[in-house]
């Protein structure tokens, strides 16, 4: 999931329309099974500002402990070292993976260093750092172009079910809080994003969810199937809606659905 606006265009330039056209026909090529090499560089890059979080998520390698690789945050040197090695192809940065991108305190300063290469940035957040006007002065200024709330449930009780540990008004206010703040100073940007991963607790509550981001004023509510890390927690986690169901059950294994 790519979200995006308009704005995205303004992240174009003729040495990136180059590298995008270089890919294109690339993956052409190989769809014709013409393999002539792979021309052009990815143009999407994802940068993990850290994987420390403060959530314990059911399915959630960061949040449950069991990551397999050391944990840390992501210096603000090696993070501008990427960028000035990236910035000539470089067109849309997402700013997430297996941490909350806000415990690193060098968060802004990262949005502001890639907004100066005009790279499309978002941020994806589980919206438990934003607690007062100044927190949400500094996202606005720092040019961030969207911001994903990940947000799995429509009520405090479902909400708590997956997302172990987080608070359901805490990340409603700070949607609130940044959206008002967003009128305030008459800024377009960031793009507000509500995420709602769809699980078996929380399939009957979609529009609900989609009514709620509609009263926050949010741009677009995304609906997301879930990833298990752990088998065990297959029939409790997977819902029913067959759309939002990403794997098989084949021999007893899960398999990605193709």
């Amino acid at each position: 999931m790519y979200p995006f606006d308009i704005n995205l265009i303004k992240s174009l330039n003729l040495e990136r329309i180059i590298n995008l056209l270089k890919i294109t026909i690339s993956y052409y090529r190989h769809s014709l099974l013409i393999d002539f090499g792979i021309n052009g560089l990815p143009p999407v890059l994802s940068i993990e500002p850290t994987n420390l979080c403060n959530l314990q998520c059911l399915q959630c390698p960061s949040g449950k402990g069991e990551l397999n690789r050391e944990k840390g945050v992501m210096d603000l040197s090696l993070f501008k070292e990427i960028i000035d090695k990236t910035q000539n192809h470089l067109v849309y940065l997402l700013l997430y993976f297996q941490g909350e991108p806000m415990l690193n305190r060098n968060i802004i300063s990262m949005i502001e260093y890639a907004r100066k290469y005009r790279i499309y940035v978002v941020m994806n957040t589980n919206g438990h750092y934003m607690k007062t006007d100044y927190d949400t002065k500094n996202l606005i200024d720092s040019g961030l172009n969207g911001i994903i709330f990940s947000l799995d449930g429509a009520t405090e009780d479902s909400y708590k079910i997956y997302r172990a540990g987080g608070d359901f008004n805490t990340v409603i206010g700070a949607i609130r809080r940044l959206i008002e703040a967003k009128q305030k100073m008459k800024s377009k940007s960031p793009k507000v994003y509500l995420q709602f991963i769809v699980m078996k607790h929380n399939q009957g509550e979609i529009e609900k969810i989609k009514r709620l981001g509609k009263s926050l004023n949010v741009d677009k509510v995304f609906l997301k199937s879930v990833q298990i890390y752990d088998e065990n927690d297959y029939n409790n986690l997977l819902p029913s809606i067959e759309k939002f169901r990403r794997y098989n059950k084949v021999n007893g294994r899960l398999v990605l659905k193709k």
